[in-house]
């Protein structure tokens, strides 16, 4: 019997899928043993850590974005906007995030803890922040963060993640830049 969930079973492997979308479960039976029934206990956790993996000075920074709405629990939060020709941060105070949304983290370590919760109030700043989960279409420059040198890890910012600022590949969990054509040749 399972509640809120079903179960499949393939000789070895059993599939639990939780009916409210949240990640399904497998259990692998390491041994036959002719019973009638088996008992699977798991525990779903409501946090993660998060690896901030580009660091400018003593400071570490990552774009995030994620399916559910979350709270980082020891990071700064900001959305980014473009400015005349610069980019403004602003911070997220309540360092909540709705779900699919775009923002850049910034932390003195290089991992840090962000727990799920039910909903996040909608962000009021203006953010080009896009979660990667979304199409890049539209007339934008796409930009990506990124050192302007790799090797030397030095000139940390957002680049453009293709020629001319075009379309690129963005890794889940992070997010990318979308810039307005007209707005993105000063900046």
């Amino acid at each position: 019997e399972w509640t809120n969930a079903t179960a499949s079973a393939d000789g070895m492997t059993v599939t639990i899928v939780p009916e409210d979308g949240t990640k399904p479960i497998t259990a692998t039976i390491g041994v036959t043993t002719g019973a009638t029934s088996i008992v699977v206990s798991y525990e779903t956790v409501d946090h993660a850590e998060v690896a901030l993996g580009a660091q400018d000075g003593e400071d570490y920074y990552a774009t995030f974005s994620n399916k559910n709405a979350v709270e980082f629990v020891d990071a700064t939060v900001y959305t980014v906007n473009v400015i005349g020709t610069a980019l403004k941060l602003n911070e997220v105070t309540s360092k909540q995030v709705p779900a699919n949304t775009g923002v850049l983290v910034k932390s003195s370590t290089n991992t840090v803890s962000v727990k799920t919760i039910e909903t996040a109030s909608d962000i009021t700043s203006v953010n080009l922040l896009k979660p990667a989960s979304e199409e890049m279409t539209g007339t934008y420059t796409f930009y990506k963060l990124a050192y302007d040198d790799y090797v030397a890890k030095t000139g940390l910012g957002f680049y453009w993640g293709a020629e001319s600022g075009g379309t690129f590949t963005v890794k889940a969990g992070t997010a990318y830049l979308a810039v307005p054509v007209s707005n993105a040749a000063g900046v």
